[in-house]
């Protein structure tokens, strides 16, 4: 698999479900956040509180090269997802409790700007705007690093969030990735 995925999440408990299911082991623990990783590194989850979202972007960025062209690697130009995970509780519309929000719209009430995503997926989520400033600054730190439709985020509404359907979801767009890339190769392998 050449397809990349940083995580980043706001607390632990939330981190526990992709550890688990991806087979993360502890490679960083820092003041600030902590960081898992696969051997392989292309599946990387950060703990970074609720406050620590750019400045654990920066460290991702810089310890594994992601720039928003991409590192060229064996005529292949390494492609990374970004999926931040934000618990808020200032939906513009009234959410279930315990629902997964696709904000297309994404508030920062401190600076009144407002990020709108370019998600190329389908996705099972419910869509909302959200204000929520710690969002806004991981989608504008985010998007100096990342093309913009590779940037994902995610609100969870509640305590119990089904991470399952967020696994599966993930499953599904890597495996898309995957196919696509055995596509190029196959283009790009000489007659």
């Amino acid at each position: 698999m050449n397809n990349h995925i940083y995580i980043i999440t706001e607390c632990l408990p939330h981190a526990k479900a992709f550890i688990e299911h991806f087979k993360l082991k502890k490679l960083l623990n820092m003041q600030a956040f902590q960081i898992f990783a696969k051997k392989d590194d292309n599946v990387v989850l950060c703990v970074a509180g609720e406050s620590g979202g750019p400045t654990a972007i920066g460290y991702l960025a810089g310890r594994y090269n992601i720039a928003r062209k991409g590192a060229i690697e064996n005529n292949y130009a390494k492609t990374g997802k970004l999926l931040y995970l934000s618990m808020t509780k200032h939906a513009k519309n009234q959410q279930a409790e315990n629902e997964i929000i696709y904000p297309y719209a994404i508030h920062d009430n401190e600076t009144n700007k407002t990020f709108y995503q370019d998600m190329l997926y389908t996705h099972p989520f419910g869509e909302s705007a959200v204000e929520n400033t710690g969002a806004a600054r991981v989608y504008e730190a985010a998007s100096r690093f990342f093309l913009v439709h590779n940037i994902i985020i995610l609100t969870l509404h509640g305590e119990e969030t089904d991470f399952s359907i967020i696994l599966d979801w993930l499953r599904d767009i890597m495996a898309e990735e995957d196919n696509k890339q055995t596509y190029r190769e196959v283009e790009m392998a000489p007659s």
